[in-house]
């Protein structure tokens, strides 16, 4: 039943959570059609356009150019269902996206600290735990930081080698410049994407996570290689 409900969420709105309101609705948006062409290419290109499907940011990430950047939070339902969609465009395009925590609002922040301490004390199975971060999350079982330290203790992780790394300046440096890169993208919930540190998604002319992944796929295609 799960399975289905984050299946749906995916095929028919785009939708977010919202780091104000918890979760927001869906934006205004409308159906886009391609132009025909008699060469695959073409179509694609003539399809998806700058300043229609996605649109360039004023201040350009250089820390996070040559990748696919999405920030997520642990406690976001949408996150959990396109997941797959990511999994299966990581698969596609060698790893092209690189998972991140929003900083969006202070709950976040205080999960955007575990993230950080999963990446860099277990990063040979930080994708799998962030996985199971995110369905606890979503599952209302990860409300304090009590819930992260017992949860990570059963990973091997104590309590102060997770703070001890956390205080450190190279840590403190990148969660900094992750924050600014939200806010130079002018993001506002999550998911939220930023490719090759300088374009996000144009929600309004996106009908669906389907077609949003289908736009990512294309600028993958047209930007990182």
């Amino acid at each position: 039943m799960k399975k289905l409900m984050l299946a749906s969420l995916v095929s028919f709105a785009l939708i977010g959570c919202g780091a104000e309101t918890e979760t927001k609705g869906s934006v205004d948006s409308q159906t886009v059609s391609s132009t025909s062409s008699s060469s695959g290419s073409t179509e694609i290109i003539s399809k998806y356009q700058e300043g229609i499907h996605y649109l360039k940011i004023e201040e350009p990430v250089k820390e996070l150019k040559g990748e696919v950047s999405e920030f997520v939070w642990f406690n976001c339902v949408y996150c959990l269902a396109v997941q797959g969609s990511v999994d299966d465009a990581n698969q596609k395009h060698e790893g092209a996206i690189k998972q991140y925590h929003s900083q969006l609002s202070p709950l976040m922040q205080m999960a955007a600290q575990f993230d950080f301490a999963v990446r860099g004390l277990l990063p040979e199975t930080a994708n799998e735990i962030k996985k199971e971060l995110l369905n606890m999350g979503v599952d209302g079982d990860l409300k304090s930081p009590d819930d992260y330290y017992e949860f990570l203790e059963t990973k091997g992780l104590e309590k102060d080698t997770i703070d001890q790394y956390l205080s450190t300046p190279e840590v403190l440096a990148e969660m900094e410049m992750l924050a600014s890169a939200e806010k130079a993208a002018k993001f506002t919930g999550t998911p939220s994407f930023l490719i090759d540190g300088q374009y996000v998604l144009n929600l309004e002319n996106i009908s669906s996570w389907n077609e949003a992944f289908e736009v990512i796929d294309f600028l993958i295609e047209d930007k990182l290689k």
